[in-house]
């Protein structure tokens, strides 16, 4: 073999064993890194204020074992004299009997936690409320010119980002501050929400929601 070909082919044996090298630690690397990294994209999707007493509280849909606990322990805490909450459409399970619409079990178990029911109001909408946007809009036309100047939002810490935008962008003109109150998951949180199913969906759809809403804006 000539001298030429056999140095040439040890380059190249050389520059892969590089690449190689290169590739096993830079893997190792982000292995060992991976956790910092996806608690940072976690802590990134929850915004928590410093809340001062409002005029209500307004608890979203959803989370039925945390948001409903923590808009009581607010109300509890004396940080607005009311609860309110969109009413989400009917399925067939629950026009069937088969299941109770999940705002009326959030508003049921306000009730049993001890909240009046003098202090909860539901808020419906011809077709319900499918989505944060549409829940943005009902309180808006709920408080639009009635004297409300400061809310705190109640909901999941994951999806605190993109619903205080998506209020402030509904918001917007009116003379009413909103604030984010994240209400915390026993199970999860930004801390480890990928090392459960329910954590890593739940984080993985909050980030495909908010490139939607950034794609399509809010209807």
């Amino acid at each position: 073999m000539p001298v030429g070909t056999a140095g040439r082919r040890r380059d190249r044996v050389r520059r892969l064993l590089w690449v190689a090298t290169a590739l096993v630690v830079a893997g190792l690397g982000a292995y060992a890194l991976r956790a910092p990294a996806l608690a940072g994209l976690g802590r990134f999707l929850t915004v928590e204020d410093r809340l001062s007493p409002a005029d209500l509280i307004y608890l979203l849909n959803g989370g039925l074992y945390t948001r409903p606990f923590y808009a009581k322990l607010l109300h509890g805490a004396g940080l607005a004299p009311r609860i309110a909450t969109a009413r989400l459409p009917d399925p067939p399970t629950v026009t069937l009997g088969i299941q109770p619409n999940s705002t009326d079990v959030a508003v049921r178990l306000l009730k049993e936690l001890g909240v009046p029911d003098s202090a909860i109001t539901v808020l419906t909408v011809p077709a319900g409320v499918t989505s944060t946007a549409d829940e943005a809009q009902a309180l808006r036309a709920f408080v639009d010119g009635g004297g409300v100047r400061r809310i705190i939002v109640v909901t999941s810490g994951y999806h605190t980002r993109r619903a205080r935008w998506i209020f402030r962008k509904v918001f917007a003109g009116l003379p009413v501050e909103i604030l984010m109150a994240p209400a915390a998951n026993g199970q999860f949180d930004e801390s480890n929400w990928w090392k459960s199913e329910q954590g890593l969906i739940a984080y993985v759809n909050e980030y495909l929601k908010i490139a939607h809403y950034l794609v399509n804006g809010i209807e």
